[in-house]
C-alpha cells in the first residue's frame, strides 16, 4: 500500500478516496479517482489556491482576508489598558543644552504609534458583525490626536499628557473594567472547558489525530479587491450543522472522538468557521489527507460551487514553527503544550478584543459531549 494512502481507508469520501496530499507554494495539490479505479484528473495548483481562496490575478498573488487589522486591535486594546492602569505621565519635556526637548515613556510611544497607524475606520469595515473590546471604543474617541501624536516637539506634550488623563477618567466613569472583567469570564470559562475535555481525552488515548479545518466560502473579486460572499447566519449555521453530521455520521465516524468550533467573520473573507477535531489515532493516521477529505465534503456537498477549506494539516513542518496538530502522544508533551498555547488560545482569547455577533441568541463557539469512554479514570499511562 502506498505509505500517504495508510490510514485513509476508515473515512474514505463516498464518491473520491485521497491517494496523495501535498503542499506546493502554500496550497495543497492532491490526486484523485473514483472508487472504479478510473483515475479523473490531477488537481492542479490553480484548483487548490482557488479553494483555498488564494488566486493569482494578472500576474498578481491575492489573498483574501486581512489579518493587519486585527493585529491592529490586539495592538490598541493592551496599549490602552496598559494606559488606563498606569498614573504617571506618559509625556515630559526634559532640558537638552538649555532647549526644551520632547520626552515620552515606552508605553507613551506605544500610544502614539497607536494614534498613527491605527485606522479604526477600516478595522470596522473589516470586522462589521464583530462586537470590540471597549478599550478600543475609548480608543476612537481620542483619534482626533493623531495630528499631534505625529509631532515629537515640547509644545505637544501638555496636549497629551490632558487627553490621557481624559482616557482614565472616562475609563473609570463608564465602569469599562466591569464589562472587560464579563467579557474575560466567558472567554475563561470557554478557554476551560477546551483544557479540561483535552485532557480527559489525553488522559485516556494514548494516540491521537488533531485536525485542524478552516470552512468557509469564496469571495468575490470587486474592483481590485476581495468581498466576502454575502450570506445569511441561519444558511452558515445550517452548513456547519451539516458539516458535524457528517463527522458524526459519514467515514470517519467510528474514529471521532471530539470536535470543537469557533464561528468568525471578516469583509473580505465572509463567514468561515474554525473547526478543531480529534480522531482516535488507533484507526487513521494521515492526518492531512483526513482534511483534505473534510474539506472535500464542505466544498462539494455541503455548499457546492461556492464552498472553501483551508487544511491547516497540510505540510505542517513547513509551515508552522510549532507543531500543534497532527499524530499526539500521550507523552508528547511539547505538542500538547503547543495545542492548547497556540490552537486553543486563538478559539477562545480573540474574544477578548472582538468577538463575532451572531444575532440573537446564535452562539459563535460550541463543542461536542465527551465519548463516554474517555470518562475512564485509569492510571494516565
Amino acid at each position: 500500500m502506498n505509505p500517504e494512502n495508510r490510514g485513509v481507508a476508515a473515512g474514505t469520501a463516498p464518491k473520491y478516496a485521497a491517494r496523495w496530499a501535498h503542499l506546493r507554494g502554500g496550497s495543497y495539490v492532491v490526486g484523485k479517482r473514483k472508487q472504479q479505479n478510473k483515475w479523473e484528473k490531477k488537481y492542479t495548483l490553480h484548483d487548490a489556491l482557488v479553494e483555498q481562496s488564494l488566486i493569482w490575478h494578472e500576474g498578481n498573488h491575492l489573498r483574501t482576508g486581512s489579518e493587519e487589522p486585527a493585529f491592529d486591535v490586539v495592538r490598541v486594546v493592551d496599549v490602552m489598558a496598559a494606559v488606563v492602569r498606569t498614573q504617571e505621565p506618559l509625556f515630559s519635556v526634559t532640558q537638552e543644552r538649555g532647549r526644551p526637548r520632547f520626552s515620552e515613556t515606552a508605553l507613551g510611544q506605544e500610544l502614539r504609534w497607536c494614534l498613527r497607524h491605527c485606522n479604526a475606520r477600516l478595522i470596522r469595515s473589516q470586522y462589521p458583525d464583530h462586537r470590540f473590546n471597549p478599550m478600543f471604543d475609548l480608543f476612537e474617541m481620542f483619534l482626533g490626536l493623531t495630528e499631534a501624536a505625529s509631532k515629537t516637539t515640547a509644545r505637544e506634550v501638555p496636549l497629551l499628557n490632558e487627553r490621557v488623563r481624559e482616557i482614565r477618567k472616562r475609563a473609570s466613569e463608564e465602569g469599562i473594567a466591569r464589562v472587560i472583567r464579563n467579557n474575560r469570564r466567558t472567554m475563561l470559562k470557554n478557554r476551560r472547558a477546551l483544557l479540561g475535555d483535552l485532557k480527559a481525552l489525553r488522559r485516556k488515548y494514548s494516540r491521537m489525530v488533531a485536525v485542524r479545518i478552516d470552512c468557509g466560502y469564496t469571495s468575490e473579486y470587486v474592483r481590485a479587491n476581495f468581498r466576502g460572499k454575502v450570506i445569511r447566519y441561519e444558511d452558515v449555521a445550517e452548513h456547519r450543522a451539516q458539516f458535524i453530521r457528517y463527522l458524526m455520521r459519514g467515514g470517519f465516524r467510528k474514529s471521532l472522538l471530539w470536535y470543537a468550533w469557533k464561528q468568525e467573520s471578516a469583509f473580505q473573507k465572509g463567514p468561515h468557521t474554525h473547526f478543531l477535531v480529534m480522531f482516535d489515532g488507533r484507526r487513521i493516521r494521515k492526518d492531512s489527507a483526513v482534511a483534505y477529505l473534510l474539506g472535500r465534503h464542505w466544498v462539494d456537498v455541503i455548499a457546492p460551487g461556492f464552498g472553501t477549506a483551508f487544511n491547516c494539516n497540510a505540510n505542517k513542518k513547513q509551515r508552522y514553527s510549532r507543531i500543534a496538530i497532527g499524530q499526539l502522544r500521550r507523552d508528547d508533551d511539547k505538542t500538547w503544550n503547543a495545542l492548547k498555547e497556540i490552537v486553543v488560545t486563538y478559539m477562545t482569547k480573540v474574544d477578548e478584543y472582538f468577538r463575532f455577533d451572531a444575532p440573537g441568541r446564535a452562539r459563535s463557539f460550541g463543542r461536542s459531549a465527551l465519548p463516554k469512554s474517555s470518562l475512564w479514570r485509569g492510571p494516565s499511562r
